[in-house]
């Protein structure tokens, strides 16, 4: 590629306020020529933006579309792939986007968060999408604000077009499916991370007992446990046993508890017993978690919370593909 575009950057702009109509302006108006476009948040955590590494990416695979910047705290981010990551939450908001002027990707749509329209409507058509992600230290406060809650509520109307790309997302396509069950609780997922709990509740009860490691029956007692319905939480729980995602969780719980002393004085015994996952107690300290979930067990929670559905979705994904990995 002669000219992949990093030398022309429009005038930042700050994607959790731009509304779509800001956006197509930066874009046609900030770099109407240019083959690759950076939209640049002004808040960059203090980094300069990788020019090199985004020039390398596009070099490197001439199918590429899109390459997402973002930073992330190392404790939060499970490796997903981007186009995966395209329906999930945005808990760390791009800081960048790169794209070329010739793929498909049309303008940014006008809804609720056009960002994520906009990367759905490119994973839909099976635009390949790249991330490239920086630590964020010192700014946990920033995505705790941002990971889902334990008890959500259901989002409003203003959504619905999210929940609807979700329900008729070919899963066929994006995952190469090969267990049908799998690929129904990996939708169940989808739906449950993005607080669609009725919808992703309807996904999971349809495969009670299926799936290589029954996701179906986890994505199930996830969503009893944010209802909150604990004692059919802890039933379904009962009904996965033990998962492959538990080592990793313990592990990661182990360390995020490092960061909360009186937490960890009160419920490390009972999360971790023996150095094992314990999801029933999980279920008993979201239960113990106020309302408000503003308090340093809700902030740990809801770090654990995110760690455990980042895991899960992609254990799911790859029992839904057969990945022996």
């Amino acid at each position: 590629m002669e000219n992949n575009g990093c030398s022309t950057i429009p005038s930042p702009v700050t994607f959790t306020q731009a509304t779509a109509n800001d956006l197509n302006a930066a874009v046609w108006q900030g770099a109407a020529v240019a083959t690759v476009v950076l939209l640049v948040d002004p808040v960059f955590f203090g980094k300069s933006l990788p020019t090199d590494e985004i020039r390398a990416a596009f070099g490197g695979d001439p199918e590429l579309a899109v390459v997402g910047v973002e930073s992330m705290a190392s404790e939060f981010s499970v490796p997903l792939p981007a186009d995966v990551k395209a329906f999930l939450p945005i808990v760390s908001p791009p800081a960048a986007l790169a794209f070329r002027r010739a793929a498909p990707l049309g303008e940014f749509p006008d809804c609720s968060d056009p960002i994520r329209g906009w990367l759905l409507r490119a994973a839909e058509n099976g635009l390949r999408q790249q991330r490239l992600v920086m630590p964020a230290e010192g700014k946990s406060w920033e995505v705790d604000s941002r990971l889902p809650m334990l008890r959500p509520a259901e989002p409003g109307r203003e959504w619905h077009w999210l929940r609807d790309g979700i329900e008729r997302l070919d899963l066929r396509a994006l995952l190469r499916t090969r267990s049908e069950d799998d690929a129904t609780a990996f939708r169940a997922g989808l739906l449950q991370m993005n607080d669609f709990l009725d919808a992703s509740h309807e996904q999971s009860q349809s495969i009670e007992g299926a799936g290589r490691n029954r996701a179906g029956d986890y994505w199930h007692a996830v969503m009893h446990r944010r209802e909150p319905d604990d004692s059919n939480a802890k039933y379904w729980f009962r009904r996965v046993g033990s998962h492959p995602i538990f080592a990793e969780l313990a592990r990661r719980a182990d360390s995020l508890l490092s960061g909360f002393p009186e937490v960890s004085r009160e419920w490390r015994g009972r999360l971790l017993p023996g150095a094992r996952w314990d999801p029933s107690a999980f279920v008993d300290l979201c239960q113990a978690c106020p309302k408000s979930e503003t308090d340093d067990l809700s902030r740990f929670a809801r770090r654990v919370q995110w760690v455990e559905m980042q895991l899960l979705l992609e254990q799911t994904r790859k029992d839904a593909g057969g990945d022996e990995s």
